[in-house]
């Protein structure tokens, strides 16, 4: 009977390990479908609901930025409160929702500047310029604005609570808010002119002229009927002969103030400062007048 000798030789033992090795080394193309796992692969998907980083704010309380060039920077959310930016340049700065109040802005430059919601509370804002500002939304609370150059200027919707506005630069385009454009008459308008926007105010917007600031305003021989000046600041003011009859004069600063020969009847002084005015002639009759 004849046998056969089926081991292989050791040389073709190697080839075919080899070739073994190099297939699974080397996989064929996947299967339509065949997903592999990797490091990338385990990294967790972006949820569609996860909101970017927002940028820290930059935080400056209290520092003296006095003269600095910061033109067209972008300090948008920036806490700036007390900082003394006086003589800074912020022209074109992008100043939205910037936290400046009590800040010291005297003669800076923010020329086209972008203080939308911009907080400049009590800010010093003497003879700095503002033309071409976009101060939608600001809010400008007791802000000193005597001398400042507001031409082109938007103040829509701007909160100007008592803000001083003696002397302040306005022209045809810039927008405000027309309680506080009839301030600025009041303030630095001439005469005709000044009955020419109380006429205007009174026929087109009613008669709240409160939370002011009217100090050493001319109103003379004025008819303020039934006007709401509640809050405001009238401290040393020139009302003689004028109409206040039913006035709300609450918690009004009427400190020094000239009151002769005006009409009071039914106006409301409650809480008012009445230290210093003068009323000789005045007909106070009916009226609850601070003893």
């Amino acid at each position: 009977m004849r046998t056969y000798n089926y081991a292989l030789p050791k040389a073709a033992l190697l080839i075919l390990a080899v070739g073994l090795l190099l297939c699974l080394a080397t996989p064929g193309r996947p299967a339509e479908g065949t997903r592999y796992l990797d490091r990338r692969s385990m990294r967790p998907a972006p949820s569609a609901n996860r909101t970017p980083a927002q940028p820290a704010r930059i935080t400056l309380r209290g520092a003296s930025l006095r003269g600095a060039d910061l033109a067209g920077t972008d300090l948008t959310s920036a806490k700036l409160e007390g900082a003394n930016l006086r003589f800074a340049d912020l022209h074109d700065a992008q100043l939205a929702d910037c936290r400046l109040r009590g800040a010291v802005l005297r003669w800076a430059n923010l020329a086209g500047a972008d203080l939308r919601g911009a907080d400049l509370r009590r800010a010093d804002l003497r003879q700095a310029s503002l033309a071409g500002a976009d101060l939608r939304h600001a809010l400008l609370g007791r802000c000193d604005l005597r001398g400042a150059d507001l031409r082109g200027a938007d103040l829509r919707e701007a909160d100007l609570e008592l803000a001083r506005l003696r002397k302040t630069r306005i022209d045809a385009h810039t927008r405000l808010p027309a309680k506080y454009r009839l301030v600025w008459y009041f303030l630095n308008g001439s005469p005709e002119q000044r009955k020419a926007a109380w006429r205007h105010y009174w026929q087109f917007e009613g008669s709240d002229v409160s939370h002011t600031d009217l100090r050493r305003a001319d109103l003379h021989s004025y008819g303020f009927v039934i006007i709401d000046f509640h809050g405001s600041n009238l401290r040393g003011a020139n009302l003689q002969g004028a109409d206040l009859l039913g006035a709300n004069l609450r918690h009004v600063d009427l400190r020094g103030a000239q009151l002769q020969q005006t009409m009071l009847m039914g106006a409301d002084f409650t809480s008012a400062q009445m230290q210093g005015a003068r009323l000789i002639g005045a007909n106070a009759r009916w009226n609850a007048m601070p003893l």
